[in-house]
């Protein structure tokens, strides 16, 4: 209201500035206060998610695999949001959803190539080597200098995407009892998409913040984090089985 010049005031009947000034306000509060109370509960789902997954190995999914998909989730609704955000800042949004599909024909690829081989490594070593994978062609994304580049770095990146999730579920799958198995995966589900839920509601207001690049930054710093716990957490996310595939 201060850069607004005479003429405004002049032309503008004060009861409607003061109403118009109001609702702007109560539209503002309205937001804040529902933006507090979602990540409340997304912070209460995740405690509640984890403490249920104790039930199916502790040590692993509390110490290692859970964190790890989490932040994992983050980083793919975070990449989601960034890159809309990107192509409508370059003046192309429509281009996003081609950009998008890009990234999951990536994934496609890569699972079919990743369930066609036999491997001898650990399951776990490989989760930690998919996951490193994909973080590093995510953490590409912010430098970019368009959109045709950011579909081929995008497509790569995907490529690591499947076989990240299926080791990971392959890891929960070994270490569960067998009767308990589904009920693991469903949990392990249930995690990814609280992260999914936390990283669209931080990287937006990133986006709103600094701009897309950095929501960019953002999901690389989450699956950044993910892959350090799984680094951290190595010996936890061994099956104690002889994997051949």
């Amino acid at each position: 209201m201060q850069r607004l010049g005479l003429g405004f005031f002049q032309g503008v009947r004060g009861g409607q500035l003061v109403a118009r000034v109001a609702a702007d306000a109560d539209q503002a509060k309205l937001a804040v206060g529902q933006t507090l109370v979602s990540g409340l509960q997304n912070a209460a789902l995740v405690l509640v998610y984890l403490a249920i997954l104790c039930a199916v190995s502790w040590r692993l999914t509390l110490v290692t695999l859970a964190p790890a998909l989490l932040l994992i989730g983050a980083m793919f609704s975070s990449i989601d949001l960034s890159t809309v955000a990107f192509a409508t800042e370059l003046g192309h949004r429509p281009v996003a959803g081609l950009i998008l599909g890009t990234f999951a024909l990536g994934s496609a690829v890569g699972g079919l190539w990743y369930g066609s081989r036999h491997w001898r490594a650990p399951i776990g070593r490989r989760f930690t080597i998919t996951a490193a994978l994909t973080v590093l062609g995510v953490s590409a994304f912010w430098a970019v200098p368009g959109l045709l580049a950011l579909d081929a770095v995008g497509f790569v990146a995907g490529l690591a995407i499947s076989p990240t999730l299926m080791t990971g579920y392959a890891i929960l799958d070994r270490q569960a009892q067998p009767h308990r198995r589904t009920e693991a995966m469903a949990w392990l589900s249930s995690t990814i998409s609280v992260g999914v839920a936390l990283g669209s509601a931080l990287a937006g207001h990133v986006i709103d913040a600094y701009g897309a690049r950095w929501s960019f930054a953002f999901a690389a710093a989450c699956g950044a984090a993910g892959v350090l716990i799984c680094v951290a957490g190595m010996a936890r996310l061994r099956t104690g089985e002889p994997s051949t595939s």
